[in-house]
């Protein structure tokens, strides 16, 4: 009985970082939804003192386009196909690619179905979890950061908390603050997005977030600054697998 608990903790942890990961990338993305121009925005990624990782810095490129999503982290692509409510992760190292639907994003990283959902105790046990911690708190602070007037919001998730410094001053946010009907449709469909109501925190953020600090249990912390945001025309094919990548199965 001792080691089936110890099992049920670690699996419990695992799904809980699972689900915070889904979420902060799915944060990032839903701010977009279906902009009216391109647009291109990277930021700087600083993480300092991640269990089991090394202080380091990452840049973040963002690309959205009419219909399409791709977010850039380095040696890993995400593209979002609005359009098609489909989505591809690509490892640009192997040079492979996994397919998935949107409905079902985040799901598929736990390893069950979008139907799973009712009949998983322990995944409605950190939904509800997650549900139930899931908050935005206002505050009246105004600071200046990379060259925007930005507010000062706190977002609970989980066990985490972070800061959510705001602006609506940055080039293109006509373009993102209204999520697309294409978007907001597919994601609607997905049960692990409506059960944590993540439109609605999306919503009471009221503005891009030129800043996060996320501050991770254990003393770890992630900071995520906006160095540019460019209204251009992008290239179709950013949001295309490219030909030599190989479809693989997910898990």
């Amino acid at each position: 009985m001792q080691n089936l608990c110890l099992s049920q903790g670690m699996t419990m942890r695992n799904n809980q970082r699972v689900v915070l990961s889904f979420v902060a990338v799915l944060l990032l993305l839903l701010f977009a939804g279906n902009a009216v121009a391109d647009l291109y925005i990277e930021s700087e990624q600083i993480s300092r003192g991640m269990p089991g990782q090394p202080d380091g810095a990452a840049v973040l490129k963002q690309y959205f386009a009419a219909e399409t999503v791709m977010l850039d982290l380095g040696n890993r692509l995400t593209i979002m196909n609005f359009k098609e409510e489909i989505y591809y992760e690509l490892n640009k190292v192997a040079k492979t690619y996994t397919l998935g639907r949107l409905d079902n994003m985040g799901l598929d990283s736990l390893g069950i179905e979008t139907q799973g959902i009712e009949h998983n105790p322990l995944l409605n046990t950190v939904m509800t979890a997650v549900a139930q911690s899931a908050a935005v708190t206002p505050t009246q602070e105004i600071r200046s950061i990379a060259g925007y007037s930005c507010r000062k919001f706190w977002v609970r998730l989980l066990m985490t908390e972070s800061v959510y410094w705001t602006s609506k001053d940055i080039p293109g946010w006509e373009e993102l603050r209204a999520l697309g009907q294409r978007s907001d449709r597919a994601f609607r469909n997905n049960p692990l997005l409506r059960q944590m109501n993540i439109l609605g925190l999306v919503r009471d953020l009221d503005g891009y977030p030129v800043q996060t600090i996320t501050y991770i249990p254990g003393g770890g912390s992630i900071t995520t600054t906006l160095e540019k945001a460019e209204l251009k025309k992008l290239d179709p094919d950013l949001f295309k697998v490219p030909a030599e990548y190989k479809l693989v199965r997910k898990y």
